[in-house]
């Protein structure tokens, strides 16, 4: 999923507002080359991994409603299992 798929996605699940959506796309978009990079780079710490996409959430929630924000971190874990 790219970005521009991955935003649509969030824009339908959390019913987020034009401005958030704005807000969003560079997030999103810097998120995307950085997986890509963690794809590509076989060298990098399990830790590492993981702290980069923590930041990424961690930016993501924050353009986030309270409520949004919840509906989010049910996402994730649930992508996680």
């Amino acid at each position: 999923m790219d970005a521009q798929q991955r935003l649509e996605a969030l824009k339908e699940k959390l019913g987020l507002s034009e401005a958030q959506v704005e807000k969003l796309k560079p997030i999103l978009a810097e998120e995307a080359l950085a997986m890509k990079a963690l794809k590509e780079d076989s060298n990098m710490l399990p830790e590492a991994k993981r702290e980069t996409m923590k930041q990424s959430l961690e930016r993501i929630s924050a353009e986030l409603t309270p409520e949004q924000a919840e509906k989010f971190k049910e996402e994730v874990l649930n992508r996680k299992k």
